[in-house]
């Protein structure tokens, strides 16, 4: 199963070769796109409900595709893997009161996977097996299918690969990762999300070959061990490379790619004969970011990171994406986006786990001083915004406001109180009058 994450492709190709040659199938793409709904806030342990929705917007020609929604990268392994379960089964990460229901409304096969890192869960509509993964969309057509699930305990903690010194990449560093081969227990390396953070220096490799930094040569002529080991592509297996840089005592392993353009070509990194025995962390990098990095450690020191960190933000992320398949058959990869509108492949939802989970219970408080009223909002649940009725066509957005009236009289006010779950309103009537009104009265003296 094909398995995209921060746009990677899952190549088993050996050297830099031009395996593919997808520009020429832009005459076959259907435009076809995909859209993933949810709540934006919902509690720990809260049931919740994901759709992704999907439609091909040809008017004429029907679209081969796989519709995917991916949950973020160890949003269940990190806390509930079950030694005891079987590795190769979708479920093996989910606790036993969690249940999914899953359905489509076009009557297509819906089907769990672990996603390709071996470390998430992956919903797909696909054709009737694994071996022909298209799903095949009339012209016209669109259709859903939906997730019921109890979020996790915990937001999910974030996988991470950084450049420390120097600071090469101050906007972050896009990476491809290993990646699993028919089971989870056929992969290249650790997951992310399952290893402590790993760090140090980072060194070429050197195998003493005529093309040394390929790493395909045991043993290396340079000590690596203690530090990341950073290779060049082509030539020998990720697997054989990766293994090399393990036996010689690397905590790391860094592929430089050299397929596909400047920000292109980040890949997965399947692992091939020999690669399931590596045990420490691998990552990829596209070829710009690559000649960076070896331009850097010929010139210096570089550090750099891996491994996971927590969650701080408390956000999970939700991803729907479609994979476009040309017309002459599943199988082959996608063709590039060129309709009209090339961001609708894909579509994330963000959800804030927390106490937010729950919609606002308005209430407010006030104290009137003759036509002034001063407002004060105790409302529950971590409103982020009010909307206020004063009663008298005026309104206000703020969270405490004061208000004066025109004129004495009982006026209903409300407040609507809402957050990223939902909303509340409560009125209540305020009688206001103005006791400084001085009216004159029985004055028998015209000079008074």
């Amino acid at each position: 199963m094909w398995n995209v994450r921060r746009n990677k492709y899952l190549f088993a190709a050996l050297g830099c070769v031009a395996m593919l040659t997808a520009v020429g199938f832009a005459a076959d793409e259907i435009d076809l796109s995909s859209e993933v709904d949810g709540p934006t806030a919902a509690a720990p342990a809260e049931e919740v409900t994901i759709t992704v929705t999907y439609e091909n917007h040809s008017a004429t020609d029907p679209g081969a595709s796989a519709v995917n929604l991916e949950f973020p990268v160890g949003m269940f392994m990190h806390w509930y893997d079950d030694p005891d379960d079987d590795p190769d089964q979708g479920l093996q990460y989910v606790p036993d009161d969690t249940e999914f229901w899953i359905g489509d409304s076009l009557d297509n096969e819906v089907s769990l996977y672990i996603n390709g890192g071996c470390d998430g869960l992956l919903v797909q509509v696909a054709g009737p097996d694994d071996a022909t993964p298209g799903l095949t969309l009339p012209a016209g057509e669109s259709g859903f299918f939906e997730t019921t699930f109890a979020m996790p305990m915990e937001a999910p903690p974030s996988p991470f690969f950084r450049i420390d010194s120097p600071n090469l990449f101050p906007d972050g560093l896009e990476y491809g990762t290993g990646a699993c081969d028919g089971s989870c227990t056929n992969c290249l390396g650790p997951s992310l999300v399952a290893i402590p953070k790993v760090e140090g220096e980072l060194v070429m490799a050197n195998d003493g070959s005529a093309d040394p930094t390929l790493g395909c040569d045991y043993p290396w002529l340079d000590d690596v061990t203690g530090k990341i080991a950073v290779v060049r592509r082509g030539t020998c297996e990720f697997g054989l490379k990766a293994l090399n840089a393990f036996d010689s005592g690397a905590i790391g392993f860094i592929l430089l790619n050299c397929l596909g353009g400047d920000n292109e070509g980040l890949i997965g990194m399947l692992p091939g004969d020999v690669g399931s025995i590596v045990d420490i962390p691998c990552v990829s990098t596209t070829p710009l970011d690559g000649d960076i990095i070896e331009a850097a450690i010929n010139a210096g020191t570089v550090t750099a990171s891996m491994g996971w960190e927590e969650n701080t933000d408390n956000i999970i992320d939700f991803d729907s994406l479609i994979f476009h398949f040309t017309k002459n058959g599943p199988n082959t990869f996608p063709p590039p986006d060129t309709d009209s509108n090339p961001d609708n492949d894909t579509d994330t939802l963000q959800t804030l786990l927390g106490a937010g989970g729950e919609a606002p219970v308005a209430d407010f408080t006030f104290v009137a001083t003759d036509l002034a009223v001063t407002f004060t909002d105790p409302s529950t649940n971590d409103p982020t915004s009010w909307a206020w009725d004063f009663g008298d066509e005026a309104t206000s957005t703020e969270q405490n406001p004061t208000h004066t009236y025109a004129a004495d009289g009982t006026y209903t006010v409300g407040l609507t109180a809402t957050n990223d779950t939902g909303s509340d309103t409560k009125t209540l009537d305020v009688t206001v009058s103005d006791s400084t009104v001085f009216t004159c009265t029985n004055i028998a003296v015209a000079a008074v």
